[in-house]
């Protein structure tokens, strides 16, 4: 399988992605840099959340030794419908070797949808997989704890509930306090119990739930394939789904 390849990113390049469209309910903006992969997704204007950290084969974006070889973008089709795409293709900041391909879809019919992909360019083995001693061995998206690195205000004010369990029951959190756990962590449910309409998000993954495990540090919370995989395969593809709603 041939994978797309892009002219570098340059520093003034920026996507923002934003339909106006009749579709009902609340609108998420996309706001993301195709030189340094930083992104913030705003609900109804207001900027709620914000990421700058990629994991894949025991690298990392925030340490620098994972970088962005190249950008693009593109349209297509899914069963959600049409969208436009921005991906990042990213690799070992020491050998370039491409490893993992990161994508941002908004829909034109429903722009309270963001699906974030994971696509792998290179076969990962165990001791690849292996890299990371979080709960998956890759992270996109990941989104800053409120008051870490430039989060946004906005999301020191959201509530939020998750899913645990082998018998699913809620659990409450924030995005301040949330821990995944062995049997849950997702749908996880922010929202804004000080504004009358309740505007919230839901993030869960889209495809492949059971190769999937929500992670989290100090400094963020993010989603990725479990660690406990053996291998991931070349042209695997993991999906997940941010949801606006009131």
């Amino acid at each position: 399988q041939e994978y797309p390849s892009f002219a570098g990113p340059s520093t003034t390049m920026r996507v923002s992605l934003g339909f106006s469209t009749l579709a009902s309910g609340a609108k998420l903006s996309l706001d993301l840099s195709a030189f340094t992969g930083e992104f913030s997704v705003s609900v109804d204007g207001t900027p709620w959340l914000a990421g700058n950290e990629y994991q894949v084969a025991g690298h990392s974006a925030v340490k620098q030794d994972l970088v962005i070889l190249n950008a693009g973008s593109s349209t297509g089709t899914d069963p959600l419908g049409d969208y436009n795409a921005t991906m990042l293709n990213w690799g070992n900041a020491q050998d370039k070797v491409p490893l993992m391909q990161t994508g941002f879809r908004q829909y034109h019919h429903d722009p309270g949808m963001l699906v974030f992909e994971q696509l792998f360019l290179k076969e990962l083995n165990a001791t690849e997989v292996k890299g990371s001693d979080l709960a998956s061995a890759t992270i996109f998206p990941s989104f800053k704890r409120p008051g870490k690195n430039q989060a946004p205000k906005g999301s020191e004010a959201l509530d939020g509930f998750s899913y645990h369990g082998v018998f699913p029951k809620i659990e409450p959190c924030t995005l301040s306090n949330f821990t995944e756990t062995h049997q849950g962590g997702v749908p996880l449910v922010l929202y804004n119990r000080s504004d009358a309409t309740l505007p919230m998000v839901v993030f869960s993954p889209l495809n492949y739930p059971m190769a999937h495990h929500m992670a989290s540090t100090g400094d963020f919370v993010g989603a990725g394939v479990k660690a406990t995989v053996g291998v991931i395969p070349k042209g695997w593809s993991q999906l997940f789904l941010l949801s606006a709603g009131t």
